[in-house]
Protein backbone atom coordinates (compact mmCIF):
# COMPACT_ATOMS: atom_id res chain seq x y z
CA UNK A 1 0.00 0.00 0.00
CA UNK A 2 2.83 2.28 0.70
CA UNK A 3 4.77 2.00 -2.45
CA UNK A 4 1.37 2.60 -4.69
CA UNK A 5 0.54 5.92 -2.48
CA UNK A 6 4.51 6.62 -3.08
CA UNK A 7 3.57 6.12 -6.59
CA UNK A 8 3.91 9.89 -8.83
CA UNK A 9 3.35 8.28 -12.35
CA UNK A 10 -0.02 10.18 -14.30
CA UNK A 11 -0.05 13.30 -11.65
CA UNK A 12 0.87 15.34 -14.77
CA UNK A 13 -2.14 14.64 -16.91
CA UNK A 14 -4.70 15.00 -14.08
CA UNK A 15 -3.12 17.98 -13.75
CA UNK A 16 -3.25 18.81 -17.49
CA UNK A 17 -7.05 17.49 -17.25
CA UNK A 18 -8.12 20.01 -14.66
CA UNK A 19 -5.75 23.24 -16.13
CA UNK A 20 -7.00 22.43 -19.41
CA UNK A 21 -10.56 23.63 -19.75
CA UNK A 22 -9.77 26.83 -18.54
CA UNK A 23 -7.02 27.08 -20.77
CA UNK A 24 -9.22 26.06 -23.47
CA UNK A 25 -12.13 29.24 -22.59
CA UNK A 26 -9.31 31.89 -21.87
CA UNK A 27 -8.02 31.46 -25.93
CA UNK A 28 -11.47 31.11 -27.56
CA UNK A 29 -12.67 34.45 -25.06
CA UNK A 30 -9.05 36.03 -26.47
CA UNK A 31 -10.83 35.05 -30.13
CA UNK A 32 -13.87 36.60 -29.80
CA UNK A 33 -12.30 39.38 -28.12
CA UNK A 34 -9.71 40.17 -30.99
CA UNK A 35 -13.10 39.58 -33.60
CA UNK A 36 -14.79 42.10 -31.10
CA UNK A 37 -12.33 44.80 -31.91
CA UNK A 38 -11.52 43.76 -35.33
CA UNK A 39 -15.29 44.35 -36.12
CA UNK A 40 -15.85 47.46 -34.03
CA UNK A 41 -12.55 49.44 -36.05
CA UNK A 42 -13.70 48.03 -39.14
CA UNK A 43 -17.19 49.97 -38.54
CA UNK A 44 -15.71 52.61 -37.43
CA UNK A 45 -13.34 53.08 -40.60
CA UNK A 46 -16.66 52.78 -42.51
CA UNK A 47 -18.17 55.40 -41.05
CA UNK A 48 -15.26 57.71 -41.69
CA UNK A 49 -14.45 56.94 -45.26
CA UNK A 50 -18.58 57.72 -45.69
CA UNK A 51 -17.84 61.08 -43.68
CA UNK A 52 -15.20 61.92 -45.60
CA UNK A 53 -17.25 61.64 -48.82
CA UNK A 54 -20.17 63.64 -47.07
CA UNK A 55 -17.56 66.68 -46.48
CA UNK A 56 -16.86 67.41 -50.09
CA UNK A 57 -19.05 70.35 -52.29
CA UNK A 58 -21.42 69.66 -53.57
CA UNK A 59 -22.87 67.18 -50.82
CA UNK A 60 -23.46 63.69 -52.10
CA UNK A 61 -26.94 62.06 -51.90
CA UNK A 62 -27.45 59.20 -49.13
CA UNK A 63 -27.31 56.68 -51.65
CA UNK A 64 -23.24 57.99 -52.28
CA UNK A 65 -22.59 57.46 -48.90
CA UNK A 66 -24.62 54.44 -48.39
CA UNK A 67 -22.36 53.29 -51.38
CA UNK A 68 -19.07 53.87 -49.98
CA UNK A 69 -20.20 52.70 -46.57
CA UNK A 70 -21.16 49.18 -48.13
CA UNK A 71 -17.78 48.86 -49.88
CA UNK A 72 -15.67 49.13 -47.18
CA UNK A 73 -14.66 45.04 -45.52
CA UNK A 74 -16.14 44.26 -42.08
CA UNK A 75 -14.20 41.11 -41.54
CA UNK A 76 -16.26 38.62 -39.60
CA UNK A 77 -19.98 40.52 -38.57
CA UNK A 78 -21.43 37.27 -36.75
CA UNK A 79 -25.01 38.93 -37.18
CA UNK A 80 -25.40 40.90 -40.27
CA UNK A 81 -24.24 43.62 -42.05
CA UNK A 82 -24.14 47.21 -40.27
CA UNK A 83 -27.13 49.50 -40.53
CA UNK A 84 -26.48 53.24 -41.19
CA UNK A 85 -28.49 55.54 -40.34
CA UNK A 86 -27.48 59.12 -42.46
CA UNK A 87 -29.61 62.53 -40.47
CA UNK A 88 -29.35 65.93 -42.00
CA UNK A 89 -29.55 69.35 -40.72
CA UNK A 90 -28.65 73.02 -40.68
CA UNK A 91 -26.58 75.09 -37.88
CA UNK A 92 -27.56 78.21 -39.24
CA UNK A 93 -28.49 79.53 -43.13
CA UNK A 94 -25.07 79.02 -44.18
CA UNK A 95 -23.73 75.59 -42.40
CA UNK A 96 -25.26 71.96 -42.87
CA UNK A 97 -24.16 69.01 -41.33
CA UNK A 98 -24.78 65.64 -41.50
CA UNK A 99 -24.81 62.66 -39.38
CA UNK A 100 -23.61 59.22 -40.01
CA UNK A 101 -24.29 56.72 -37.50
CA UNK A 102 -23.60 52.82 -37.97
CA UNK A 103 -24.74 50.20 -35.56
CA UNK A 104 -24.51 46.17 -35.40
CA UNK A 105 -24.50 43.54 -33.16
CA UNK A 106 -21.30 40.58 -32.60
CA UNK A 107 -22.29 37.34 -30.75
CA UNK A 108 -19.81 36.53 -28.58
CA UNK A 109 -19.82 32.28 -27.44
CA UNK A 110 -17.27 30.91 -26.05
CA UNK A 111 -18.40 27.49 -26.88
CA UNK A 112 -20.37 26.03 -24.14
CA UNK A 113 -21.16 29.68 -22.74
CA UNK A 114 -23.13 32.24 -25.15
CA UNK A 115 -22.33 36.01 -23.64
CA UNK A 116 -25.45 37.13 -26.07
CA UNK A 117 -24.84 40.06 -28.21
CA UNK A 118 -22.29 42.75 -27.73
CA UNK A 119 -23.80 46.14 -29.71
CA UNK A 120 -21.10 47.72 -32.01
CA UNK A 121 -21.94 51.18 -32.70
CA UNK A 122 -20.20 54.36 -34.47
CA UNK A 123 -21.38 57.92 -35.38
CA UNK A 124 -19.60 61.14 -37.08
CA UNK A 125 -20.80 64.18 -37.29
CA UNK A 126 -19.44 66.67 -40.48
CA UNK A 127 -20.08 70.45 -41.07
CA UNK A 128 -20.24 72.20 -44.56
CA UNK A 129 -20.85 75.08 -45.72
CA UNK A 130 -23.62 75.51 -48.38
CA UNK A 131 -23.47 78.07 -51.06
Amino acid sequence: MRRLLRNRRGSAAIEFALIAPLVFLLIIGILQMGNYFYVRSAVNHAVDEAARLASVYPVPSDADLTTRFQQQDFGAVADGVPTLTITRGQVNANIDWTQITATTSISINLGFVNLGALPISASKRVYTASS
